[in-house]
């Protein structure tokens, strides 16, 4: 089966590393990828069935990487996206500034605006003498 993997755009050959060292730890002997025409997304060939790499991956990331905090649904620190086209299917994990929709360009109400940015320095405003 085949999979879409995201990856941070420019940072090909780490992510192709990565999915490759997995794919081995899920036991697969006769796995592949190579890039897409888009930036950012990897084909992977794996000799396992797709769904179940999905889940025994969210396992591995469960085991290791448990955390227990809140999450605030209204300005959420990250987004997971998951498109699908045709037969594949990519998942990737977003900042929320790093999200264009034209669609939800239009209708305001959709859009997840950035969380406020914290300034290192304070600001004032000149006070006007008239």
């Amino acid at each position: 089966m085949d999979l879409l993997v995201s990856h941070q755009r420019g940072r090909y050959r780490k992510a192709r590393r990565e999915i490759l060292r997995t794919l081995k730890r899920l036991g697969d002997e006769h796995r592949a990828v190579e890039r897409t025409e888009v930036q950012g997304i990897a084909l992977a060939h794996t000799a396992l069935d797709a769904r179940e790499v999905v889940h025994r991956c969210r396992e591995l990331f469960e085991q290791g990487f448990a955390l227990d905090r809140r999450v605030e649904l209204d300005h959420p620190d990250k987004v997971v996206r998951i498109d699908i086209v045709g037969e594949h299917a990519a998942v990737s994990i977003l900042r929320p500034e790093d999200i264009f929709s034209s669609a939800a360009a239009t209708d305001k109400s959709s859009v997840v605006p950035p969380p406020p940015r914290e300034s290192s320095k304070s600001e004032t405003l000149p006070s006007s003498t008239s």
